[in-house]
């Protein structure tokens, strides 16, 4: 599990990292989940 503070930080760990799952938590505004959760849906898992 890792914890990110900002959406930038989050997509580019999302780039590096395998993940089975993503949980983006309440404190981030709603156009910044979107985002995150749209990077971690398009990013084939092939590490």
């Amino acid at each position: 599990m890792y914890a990110r503070a900002n959406v930038k930080e989050a997509v580019e760990w999302l780039s590096r990292e395998k993940f089975d799952a993503v949980i983006i938590g309440h404190r981030f505004p709603a156009e910044e989940k979107y985002a995150l959760a749209v990077e971690a849906k398009e990013k084939p898992n092939t590490h």
